[in-house]
Parts: C-alpha cells; sequence; structure tokens
C-alpha cells in the first residue's frame, strides 16, 4: 500500500449518494467524520499498511470525542471476491478469496 491516498466508494440512493471513504494519518489515533453525505473514517497509517499487506480481515478502533460523549466502533473489513462467478460483476479491485480452490 503506498503510503499517500484513500480508498473511496459510492453508493447510490435515487438522486442521492453516500460516499465512504478510508484514510491513513500519521496520528495514533481513530476518527470518523460525517458531513454532507460523506462517511471518512481515518485510521492509524501502520495499522492500515499491516492490514493491506497481511491476510489480517478485520480492523477494529474506537472514536470518543469526551469522557462524557458515547464511543463509536469502528470495523472494516476485507471485501473479498466472491467464491462463485456472478454475472456482471466486477471483482478485479476485491481481495482474493481465501476459500478460493487453487
Amino acid at each position: 500500500m503506498e503510503a499517500v491516498g484513500e480508498i473511496v466508494a459510492i453508493t447510490y440512493l435515487g438522486e442521492s449518494a453516500l460516499t465512504y471513504m478510508i484514510k491513513h494519518s500519521l496520528d495514533l489515533l481513530f476518527s470518523c467524520t460525517f458531513l454532507e453525505g460523506e462517511i471518512s473514517v481515518t485510521v492509524p497509517q501502520e495499522i492500515l499498511q499491516t492490514w493491506c499487506n497481511s491476510d489480517q480481515i478485520t480492523i477494529e478502533g474506537k472514536v470518543q470525542k469526551s469522557e462524557q460523549s458515547p464511543s463509536l466502533q469502528i470495523l472494516i473489513e476485507k471485501d473479498f471476491q466472491c467464491l462463485l462467478e456472478r454475472a456482471g460483476e466486477d471483482e478485479s479491485d476485491l481481495y482474493p478469496n481465501p476459500q478460493a480452490q487453487p
């Protein structure tokens, strides 16, 4: 994984869109924002690099703005290619499925 950039996906909901992204940070804390239909999760760079370059499936983190505010649990999982082909699906940017037969 490169040291710069972000992963972005968009889900269209009629006339609106929900954008969600994962970004890296040199900071050691997770963060999350939601603004104008965009969810942005920032993950410490070392955690993100390890996840991208290994067989680790999940990243877990926690965001808490203050002692009085409820915490937000962050769970990010790799999107694997399907075991059976599906017509019309582009899986070129998905992780190889660990259960796939060689």
